[in-house]
């Protein structure tokens, strides 16, 4: 049965450009460091790679999350396929052990303030353009997603020219026993198995996980789950989901799960070309027998994605059967969201991504 469709109230970005307080050091031999003010809660450092602060830089800017939260005010090493670009860094902060403090959201404010900032501060003299694109890797990757997919804006000429991301999770409601991949024979991939664990540490609440900002693949469709009210306690590291509140929602009627539009009617915002890169490991099941994985959470995304640019710009009708799982057929929304298995070594994937890059932009 088709799923009702409905208009998404797009949520926007935290920041006020008049409320951001800035710092910078700059060094001879390393990057140029900007702390950059998240209303009351702190700054956020972005680290300015080979010439990335210079707005007369025609080259093209790459948006750099990395793959894990920022623990101190050191810039994380570069991925090696972008240690000759134009680069910055948002050191973003993200959950803890010790407080809640850096749980989710603090990830996507810290983002948005440093995006802001950004746009506002590197963009070219007037008349003048420059393309951007995101790159992000597993943790790192959810906020690229969310980051492209809201502000890429057509005919931009400071703007996104494209999304990469590496090993993401782009749907984290995957990880709730109620979700239908779980439901599945097939086995979870050990590389999704291990961030299971890692859920109270990261979110303050089940319910966060069903927001769009860290679960992407949102902005196209609800999740039709409930979530539980809490995680389990601090003191079990056995489990992550509380026995008692999993009971209790099992037995409630979970809401109609439907599709939503995104973009959103007459809005400037167009789905950005994407190069989803993935790989679960030398052991992991492929093809249509794997259950939750990097793959199928990268899969998911491109689909929807897909989905979006034939309805959305082509005004072309989708019929989507969530449990058949079927691609669209047109050739120019798989050429411009693609998913891809990078195999085992990092910088394959590196010399993917570059790649891929380079052959969107003159400016690379």
């Amino acid at each position: 049965m088709p799923f009702r469709r409905r208009p998404l109230l797009l949520p926007k970005w935290p920041p006020s450009l008049s409320r951001l307080r800035l710092r910078a050091w700059s060094s001879r031999c390393g990057p140029e460091r900007v702390d950059i003010r998240c209303g009351t809660a702190g700054h956020v450092s972005v680290h300015l790679f080979n010439g990335a602060h210079d707005a007369r830089n025609r080259h093209a800017l790459v948006i750099h999350l990395p793959s894990s939260p920022a623990v101190d005010d050191t810039a994380s090493p570069l991925p090696t396929f972008l240690e000759h670009l134009p680069v910055a860094q948002i050191n973003y902060r993200w959950g803890g052990v010790a407080s809640r403090e850096l749980h989710w959201p603090t990830p996507v404010h810290e983002t948005s303030f440093a995006f802001a900032w950004l746009y506002a501060n590197l963009a070219p003299p007037a008349n003048a353009g420059r393309d951007m694109f995101v790159f992000g890797s597993h943790l790192g990757a959810s906020l690229a997603a969310s980051l492209a997919l809201t502000e890429t804006h057509a005919d931009a000429k400071f703007g996104i020219r494209g999304l990469v991301a590496y090993n993401g999770i782009y749907n984290w409601t995957m990880f709730m026993p109620e979700h239908r991949i779980n439901k599945l024979m097939s086995k979870t991939s050990p590389s999704v198995q291990k961030l299971r664990s890692r859920l109270p540490s990261l979110f303050r609440r089940p319910s966060d996980l069903l927001d769009p900002f860290a679960s992407p693949s949102l902005f196209f469709h609800s999740p039709g789950l409930l979530a539980p009210r809490w995680f389990a306690s601090a003191n079990d590291d056995e489990t992550v989901w509380d026995e008692e509140e999993q009971s209790a929602t099992v037995s409630l009627k979970p809401p109609r799960k439907s599709l939503t539009v995104f973009p959103p009617p007459k809005s400037s915002l167009r789905i950005p070309e994407t190069f989803l890169l993935y790989h679960d490991g030398d052991g992991a099941v492929s093809g249509k027998d794997v259950g939750h994985s990097l793959r199928s959470q990268a899969r998911e995304l491109a689909l929807l994605m897909r989905r979006s640019i034939v309805e959305s710009e082509k005004r072309g009708a989708v019929e989507w059967d969530e449990d058949q799982d079927l691609d669209v057929a047109d050739e120019e929304a798989q050429m411009r969201v693609q998913a891809v298995d990078s195999g085992p070594l990092a910088d394959d994937a590196g010399f993917m991504a570059l790649e891929w890059m380079r052959e969107r932009t003159d400016a690379m």
